[in-house]
């Protein structure tokens, strides 16, 4: 708020995070602005987090000017800053977060790159076990008598 930490907000211990005016939400805020239940902020199993604006009046607004749709989730990424209402206070994601269908992405491209050295080994050595016995097929006619 203005500038200095207010509070954090651990994303990983549940679902979802209802946002609101009313009392005893995860997220309970106390400007006029900001409706009685305003927002949700969810992680997903894959880690993404999504913001999704209840409808509430004034808005959700995500990175300063980019107002949230009511009724869509809106993914972010850390870096990115939320702003619940016309309140001056804003969140931001950080931490160790993550999109974990990126990093299954990355491991199943690692993956396919050690199935495809395997069979160019695979492919080597058949290729030197031919020539191998090409050779060796070769040679035992030369030292008949």
């Amino acid at each position: 708020k203005n500038g200095s930490i207010v509070e954090t907000v651990d994303l990983t211990t549940k679902e979802c995070y209802i946002v609101g005016r009313q009392p005893g939400l995860d997220l309970s805020m106390d400007h006029p602005s900001v409706s009685r239940l305003h927002a949700v902020v969810q992680m997903r199993s894959t880690g993404q987090v999504y913001v999704y604006d209840l409808g509430s009046t004034h808005g959700t607004f995500w990175n300063k000017a980019n107002r949230i749709t009511p009724g869509m989730h809106v993914p972010v990424k850390v870096g990115d800053m939320i702003r619940f209402g016309q309140s001056s206070r804003m969140y931001i994601l950080s931490g160790d977060i993550y999109d974990r269908d990126e990093q299954e992405a990355k491991k199943e491209e690692l993956q396919e790159r050690r199935k495809a050295e395997a069979l160019r080994a695979h492919a080597q050595q058949r290729t030197l076990r031919q020539l191998e016995e090409r050779q060796g097929h070769k040679k035992a006619p030369e030292g008949a008598p």
